[in-house]
């Protein structure tokens, strides 16, 4: 018998862990325990912006986290980010599966595309593969997309979908 000693922090997903995202802070999402803080599971329908599941996010609270899936084939899930009157901010949005990997890649077989919307359905960015080949998961940030960055008071619709919509995802 062999036992191991699993090690948060280090960006892999081990036994007991539901998040590691390289760093012991809490608040950022992933807690210094490795597991997950504050996470909304989808609820379908939500593949209209009416429909749109509200993200609770808001401004200084640091990030959320979503779970949810594509099922049936050609599901579009559509999540609602509002920014404050008086305010703006800036956008990150990255998909990613968990059991065994770190956080932001997916397992093999999921490939995910990612776009986010105005509210008056205006595309203000789309992303695909965050590494061709090899990580089929899709990051968009304010940071690498000029678009997203400083973003006006106003609803936003983050939209994930299988890349070409001829396959479900478990999760994501």
């Amino acid at each position: 018998i062999r036992t191991a000693t699993t090690a948060c922090g280090n960006r892999l997903l081990e036994f007991g862990e539901t998040c590691d995202d390289g760093s012991e802070i809490d608040g950022d999402g992933c807690s210094s325990a490795c597991a997950f803080e504050g996470v909304t599971i989808e609820v379908e329908p939500n593949g209209e912006t009416g429909q749109a599941m509200p993200t609770g996010a808001t401004i200084g609270t640091g990030p959320v986290t979503l779970a949810g899936s594509i099922a049936p084939l050609g599901d579009v899930d559509l999540y609602a980010v509002t920014v404050p009157p008086g305010r703006t901010a800036s956008l990150r949005a990255v998909t990613y599966t968990t059991t065994p990997h770190a956080v932001g890649t997916c397992e093999s077989g999921v490939d995910t595309k990612m776009f986010v919307y105005d509210a008056g359905g205006s595309e203000l960015a789309m992303h695909d593969d965050i590494q061709s080949g090899v990580n089929a998961c899709s990051l968009l940030e304010g940071t690498t997309t000029p678009s997203l960055s400083n973003l006006a008071s106003g609803t936003y619709f983050v939209a994930i979908q299988h890349y070409n919509h001829a396959k479900t995802i478990r999760s994501y």
